[in-house]
């Protein structure tokens, strides 16, 4: 196992964060509040019976009353760090999010804040959103004169595709400033966009495009894994991220990863990263995660590549 993992798609939020996180997640996709019920609810100690009942008879917003409730005022780093020791990981990415907190302070300025406050073994990657194009670009240029270094891209918010012709600026930006960028790839449940509005034909584009540019392929661009592969390959660029997606069912036969474990152990082994996508969407612990990892009986180099030898050297941190 790697002496060091690295969780590149951590979410490690204060209690406005995640009050911002779960307004602003339902009203693009209300079903990940039904879908992802049980963990929530326990991922943030509410009593499951309780979630349903607020959530139906109250709405979305006491429910996130209710779960922030609990929520460290600070995120306390303290607690955060120790769980980050237990599970053996040495570098955190926190992914930021657009937007701005009721007091007008930006997220991105919060999530670096918070960052700050956890230790240099967190790093914070700006929230940046494609519906406002100068807005991002201007934002990029922000956040990376302020230390960021890296800028994470969900595109299903906004409906926007990442390869559209009018994003380019916001490639030709990250490209010039030599910051990776991790994309929401694959599967969602924003019933309103569909599905591939950011999938493996939007990465290959954007590698094309911008060859030495890095982009991971946040979530690995499930359903489409075989695809997602193939663009690994073809573009040195191009890295796969498995967060939200449990290790152990990766496995299993007809999970769609069967081409990931095949290849990733052999053409795409330094190219697969680790990640936990944070604690609303498994049912399990971080170090539980990373256990599942070593689990998959993949050689030892290959788990070590993929648990954090592959993130430490995209990432230029010491190992």
């Amino acid at each position: 196992m790697a002496a060091r993992v690295v969780d590149i798609c951590g979410l490690w939020y204060d209690r406005d964060c995640w009050r911002y996180f779960f307004t602003e997640l339902d009203a693009i996709a209300p079903m990940y509040f039904r879908r992802f019920a049980r963990v929530i609810a326990e991922k943030f100690g509410v009593p499951l019976e309780e979630f349903q009942f607020v959530l139906d008879r109250h709405g979305p917003r006491d429910v996130t009353e209710l779960l922030v409730s609990g929520v460290p005022e600070d995120g306390d780093p303290l607690r955060h760090r120790a769980e980050l020791a237990v599970a053996g990981v040495g570098y955190e990415v926190v992914h930021s999010m657009v937007g701005r907190l009721p007091d007008g302070t930006s997220i991105n300025d919060r999530i670096a804040d918070l960052a700050d406050r956890g230790g240099k073994e967190i790093l914070a990657w700006a929230g940046i959103g494609l519906a406002d194009v100068p807005e991002a670009v201007a934002e990029i240029r922000r956040c990376a004169d302020a230390g960021m270094k890296g800028i994470s891209i969900s595109p299903f918010v906004h409906g926007i595709s990442p390869s559209a012709p009018e994003c380019r600026p916001v490639f030709d930006t990250a490209a010039d400033l030599g910051l990776p960028v991790w994309i929401h790839n694959g599967g969602n449940f924003c019933q309103g966009q569909p599905m591939d509005l950011s999938s493996w034909r939007d990465l290959d584009l954007l590698a094309g495009r911008y060859p030495g540019l890095v982009l991971i392929a946040g979530h690995s661009g499930w359903p489409w894994i075989l695809e997602m592969v193939a663009v690994a390959q073809r573009h040195p660029g191009v890295y796969i991220d498995i967060s939200t997606h449990r290790p152990r069912r990766m496995a299993r036969a007809g999970s769609g990863f069967e081409p990931l474990l095949r290849y990733g152990t052999t053409t795409v082994r330094d190219k697969v990263l680790f990640g936990s996508g944070g604690p609303w969407v498994h049912s399990v612990s971080l170090a539980e995660l990373v256990g599942e990892v070593v689990g998959l009986g993949l050689d030892g180099e290959t788990t070590e590549a993929w648990l954090g030898g592959n993130a430490v050297r995209l990432l230029g941190v010491d190992g």
